[in-house]
């Protein structure tokens, strides 16, 4: 999918829970939250990709492909 608009922030999340099993799981990635025409989307960056690697900042006209690996599973929410 294409996504282009403008950034409007990037949301860092830090933490952690316990899963199904009851195994602690530690998360870290950063979100971009990009205004597509009147609708603000959310992309999550992968984890091993920060936004300061990124070559724009908030403010900016930003153009990305976003993609979805095989493995995951899609939860939408209105």
């Amino acid at each position: 999918m294409k996504l282009t608009g403008t950034l409007l922030d990037v949301e860092h999340k830090v933490g952690d829970f316990t899963n199904d099993r009851g195994d602690k799981v530690s998360y870290d990635f950063e979100v971009l939250h990009v205004l597509e025409g009147r609708e603000v989307q959310k992309v999550r960056l992968p984890r091993e990709i920060r936004s300061s690697d990124l070559p724009f900042d908030k403010g900016d006209v930003v153009d990305v492909t976003v993609g979805v690996p095989s493995n995951t599973k899609l939860i939408y929410q209105p």
